[in-house]
């Protein structure tokens, strides 16, 4: 998919859930942001997973998730910024980074986990 995915604001009573999707976004084209989901809800989790791609960043400033964000067997790619930018979030659960390879920095300042933050190839 060409173009980026805005869920800003948005109030979801389940999963957010993106599976074997691939976003580019990337600039000079696009805008560079891949994933817009600034305060959104999420009443359940995250799940970026199944060979999940995102060429652009992945913004998540201010966002509520009830359980976990979980990135799984995904490709990240931003390289002159932020590939996940998550400043002000609140997971209920874990944040969980399981086979992601991150071409920019991942960033998850001043983030409220209730639980624990797993990275690992």
């Amino acid at each position: 998919m060409a173009g980026a995915v805005n869920l800003t604001g948005a109030r979801i009573g389940g999963d957010l859930s993106f599976t074997s999707v691939a976003i580019d976004n990337l600039a000079p084209r696009g805008d560079g942001n891949a994933i817009v989901a600034r305060q959104v809800q999420v009443q359940a989790s995250i799940l970026l997973i199944g060979k999940f791609s995102a060429r652009g960043a992945l913004l998540f400033t201010g966002a509520t998730i009830g359980r976990d964000l979980a990135c799984q067997d995904a490709t990240l790619c931003n390289p002159e910024r932020s590939a996940i930018y998550a400043k002000d979030i609140e997971v209920g659960d874990d944040i969980k980074l399981h086979r992601v390879t991150a071409a920019g920095t991942v960033r998850f300042e001043r983030a409220a986990v209730a639980g624990s933050v797993h990275w690992r190839r």
